[in-house]
């Protein structure tokens, strides 16, 4: 057994973390704080060893947010965040972020963000919009190995987004189903369409949207950022400001669900 835990005393919940328990879809009470999330609690206004353990880390996790914090270091404040915590509290925060690092140290974070998170960005790409346009170099958030593949394209070329649909997709809804992230890879896109889907287990239409690209608009090329489950692939990655995509140029297929079992990078 930890020592730790022989030292802690039997406590009830922290009033403050009490707003913040929330049951799962397996029934069980978790804490979803934005910085801090715990898995299975128990009774939370019975004195319990889990309580007091949960209280302990959340005491020194936000010990730890305030000194980062008041040091500036938003890097260690992204990591030290839950996942699905860091995309909000960077929209809340941006402002502040890019007057404190300029523009390279904002970036970085920015890169950050997109690298290190890989759901969800179809929720926030009006918010991506605003946090791209807020300075004026987003070529930075690229490493040295993503610049040098950058340099290396061409002046026009595909790109494809795997999304889906409740209806089926025509030129009048297509502006709804734009994304800020793009492949140069059609197969991953697909795996992106079947797996990220925002409908899952409903009926529902699976999109593979292929645009082609001017350079000039790419806003980064990020290498491998992930979300590839088991399957060993680095994605190449094109990212784009959706607002600024011209739809003469965007053209859409529907593809059936037996291609989820067609991916050449399976075998690899």
């Amino acid at each position: 057994m930890n020592s730790d835990k022989i030292k802690l005393k039997k406590e009830i919940l922290l009033p403050e973390l009490e707003p913040y328990v929330l049951r799962n879809e397996l029934g069980r009470l978790v804490i979803d704080h934005p910085l801090f999330f715990f898995h299975d609690i128990k009774d939370p206004y019975q004195k319990n060893i889990i309580n007091a353990e949960v209280n302990s880390s959340f005491k020194d996790r936000i010990e730890q947010y305030q000194k980062y914090l008041k040091e500036k270091n938003y890097e260690f404040i992204l990591d030290l965040l839950p996942k699905s915590r860091k995309i909000p509290w960077f929209i809340k925060h941006y402002r502040k972020i890019y007057k404190d690092l300029g523009e390279e140290g904002y970036y970085k974070q920015l890169a950050y963000i997109f690298r290190s998170v890989d759901y969800g960005h179809q929720w926030y790409r009006k918010k991506y919009s605003k946090l791209i346009s807020h300075g004026n170099s987003p070529l930075n958030m690229m490493s040295e190995e993503d610049r040098g593949l950058y340099d290396n394209l061409p002046e026009k070329f595909r790109v494809y987004c795997g999304t889906s649909s409740k209806k089926k997709v025509t030129t009048k809804n297509l502006k709804s189903l734009l994304q800020n992230s793009w492949s140069l890879d059609r197969e991953i896109s697909v795996w992106f369409s079947f797996n990220y889907s925002d409908f899952p287990g409903e009926s529902i239409h699976y999109i593979i949207l292929c645009y082609e690209v001017y350079k000039s608009e790419v806003v980064s090329f990020f290498l491998g950022r992930g979300g590839l489950g088991e399957y060993k692939v680095k994605e190449r990655e094109v990212f784009l400001d959706y607002t600024i995509i011209d739809l003469e140029r965007v053209s859409f297929e529907e593809i059936d669900y037996d291609e989820k079992y067609e991916y050449s990078f399976m075998n690899d």
